[in-house]
């Protein structure tokens, strides 16, 4: 207790300075708004935002960001944001009615307001609420318009060619005409409505790109990525930035611009290799008048590009940005940390303590039955790992060691039988519709242990990792599931007398939602999904109970460096006792054996022994034996007395306790 009382205190009188030099340090503050931070009764027809801040900025730079629960107003004009003077800001907007605003100006990592020193402004964040128009309280006020497309003012030179016009939209300000069987995906979260055609999968990919994938088509898909920018840009820069990402992940990736960049856009063309799979396209990068930036674009295999083409059009026609309408809240358990949605449950196994450390855990939608976001570590070893080597039966303190590490015996002769039976124990009944194995996460973790892959592989085993990504379908107390799911193993095999030893490490991190609903939460369920990580607490733990066990196994063969030392000692005060009755059994005719009961070495007086066998099986006389020097009799005795043996034996009686 006094050691925790003593970190404690450290702890405050630790964030108490830090408190201090913050305040000391300071930067500059915003002094008031219009609308005032918490104004409830804005009028929908303001046009500006004003920002005076409580000393000298700098005007050549700034950080207007958007907040996750609330709506960010559109910009006009052709310069929305400006300094009026050195500690005046002013941001010209368009507001709608009855629409809870936030704004954000500055955050921990962009800082783009800065005072004339270079101090950076506190983090702060402007919320207000608007009302009806103020010219009139009209009894029939105006209805808000439909969300706009960032491809509204674009729809004359579309992606590569016209949008279809029978399903494209009347105008910019209307909603999207869906062809039969398709549906509209309306995603609060990231503030998108797009169209989905059937066999069409929304996903989310790094985090931040909404990507609409055919079932049918490995590595083919229309993708859409939002931008918050610090400033306004050109169009191609926001495009060159995009290049540079991608030509990190393919070595081969090539781009070409496809026509003049315009005010608002620049479209190119894309080549490159993802996964080992050959793939081309085109995107389209947008800064809108708002001052938000649009990547958005489409690729395929080539041979299947101009078949999907028409399709890609279709579903980039259709999109619109609304800006997000909730926000996930963190979860936080000892071990876990998630982002969920408000009212969400999240159940865990934490509760096993850090022998296994992997930590099972899944969370619930009340709302929504079937809906649930998962991880499972199932681990299976082969039955020899927990076998005694000597008398074939089941060592129970290995056994138990196993169990705690959350491994199950089990007689697997393959790992595809061992990844069959990890689905079937965490989502049973699932038929796959589509398998990819991700190959740069696989070469990736076997880049990271190569060292000892190479070093199993030299005693003729194996390390090899798989990652997969599978979609699939089941029922559930009559319920159609569609499912998405991650598999990734880690397998070690070893050759073994009785058979080869395994170890079969498997994660299965995914989500699954009723069919019908599927498309509407799918990317919600995603960011859910890939926001896991473990805590620093739970990171900790493992590290110290990795570092206990590898104390003990230090130790277990410092003690072994020991014996073994010991051993050789005795080997060689063993090996000149045999020596020695050799010399006597050959040369002075005392012949000597190992007694089995007592362990020591005895002699045979000579006048007990009449005659002898010689190799050939021929009686021989004495004499005739000592003229040879080879006694067969006596050699036979004297191997139960060679070094091996003799060592092996004075090993289990006198060296192990």
């Amino acid at each position: 207790m006094f050691r925790w009382n003593h970190a404690r205190s450290a702890c405050l009188a630790i964030g108490l300075l830090i408190s201090l030099a913050q305040a000391a340090t300071a930067g500059p503050r915003v002094l008031k708004t219009e609308p005032a931070d918490g104004a409830d009764n804005v009028a929908a027809d303001t046009t500006r935002i004003l920002v005076v801040f409580d000393e000298a900025m700098k005007t050549d730079g700034y950080s207007i960001l958007q907040v996750g629960d609330g709506a960010f107003p559109e910009m006009t004009g052709e310069q929305p944001v400006r300094f009026t003077d050195e500690r005046t800001l002013v941001i010209q907007v368009k507001l709608s009615p009855q629409t809870a605003y936030a704004v954000a100006l500055n955050s921990e990592q962009r800082r783009g307001f800065k005072s004339a020193d270079g101090t950076p402004l506190v983090p702060t964040v402007i919320r207000f609420t608007t009302v009806g128009r103020s010219e009139a309280d009209s009894t029939s006020p105006e209805q808000p318009k439909p969300p706009r497309s960032p491809l509204a003012d674009l729809y004359d030179n579309s992606l590569g060619k016209t949008v279809p016009q029978p399903n494209a939209p009347a105008g910019p300000d209307e909603l999207p005409k869906l062809s039969a069987g398709w549906t509209l995906l309306d995603d609060k979260l990231y503030g998108t409505q797009v169209a989905i055609p059937p066999g069409w999968t929304p996903r989310v990919r790094g985090g931040a790109a909404l990507c609409i994938d055919p079932d049918d088509v490995e590595k083919a898909g229309a993708f859409f990525v939002p931008v918050l920018l610090k400033q306004r840009i050109r169009p191609d820069e926001l495009a060159d930035n995009l290049d540079e990402i991608l030509s990190r992940s393919m070595p081969d990736y090539q781009t070409r611009t496809e026509s003049r960049p315009t005010e608002d856009s620049v479209q190119r063309s894309l080549t490159g290799t993802s996964g080992g799979t050959r793939v081309a396209g085109t995107y389209r990068a947008i800064v809108s008048r708002s001052g938000m930036g649009f990547i958005m674009g489409y690729l395929a295999p080539p041979e299947r590009l101009e078949q999907l083409r028409p399709m890609f059009h279709e579903i980039l026609g259709s999109y619109r940005f609304v800006g997000p309408k909730i926000r996930l809240q963190p979860f936080k358990s000892a071990a876990v940390e998630l982002q969920i949605p408000p009212g969400w449950q999240v159940q865990t196994s934490e509760a096993n303590g850090t022998a296994n450390q992997d930590i099972d855990w899944v969370v619930t939608c009340p709302q929504m039955p079937g809906a649930r976001v998962f991880m499972y570590t199932p681990k299976y070893c082969t039955m020899n790992w927990i076998t005694d080597a000597f008398n074939a039966q089941i060592d129970q303190m290995s056994a138990a060691m196993w169990r705690n590490k959350g491994y199950e015996a089990a007689n697997i002769g393959s790992d595809q039988e061992a990844f069959q039976a990890a689905l079937g124990k965490v989502i049973p009944g699932l038929r796959i519709i589509r398998e990819h194995s991700i190959d740069e996460l696989r070469e990736l973790f076997a880049a990271c242990y190569a060292t000892a892959v190479q070093a199993i592989r030299q005693t003729g085993g194996r390390w090899d990792f798989y990652v997969y990504e599978l979609q699939g379908q089941r029922q559930v107390q009559g319920v159609n599931l569609r499912s998405v799911v991650y598999l990734g193993a880690s397998v070690v095999v070893t050759p073994h007398t009785k058979g080869p030893m395994g170890l079969w490490s498997i994660q299965i991190r995914g989500y699954e939602a009723p069919a019908e609903q599927f498309a509407q939460v799918a990317t919600l369920l995603e960011r859910v999904c890939t926001s896991f990580t473990y805590s620093s607490w739970w990171i900790r733990e493992v590290q110290k109970a990795n570092e206990q066990e590898a104390r003990q196994i230090r130790e277990f063969w410092a003690h072994m460096n020991k014996v073994d030392r010991e051993i050789w000692d005795n080997r060689t005060r063993t090996q000149s006792a045999i020596n020695e009755m050799m010399y006597n059994s050959l040369i002075a005719g005392t012949p000597g054996y190992v007694n089995t009961e007592t362990g020591t070495i005895e002699t045979i007086p000579t006048e007990k022994i009449d005659a002898f066998r010689d190799e050939s099986g021929q009686v021989v006389s004495p004499e005739e034996l000592i003229d040879k020097k080879i006694d067969p009799h006596w050699a036979t005795r004297l191997r139960e007395a060679n070094a091996d043996d003799y060592m092996n034996y004075d090993r289990r009686v006198h060296v192990w306790p």
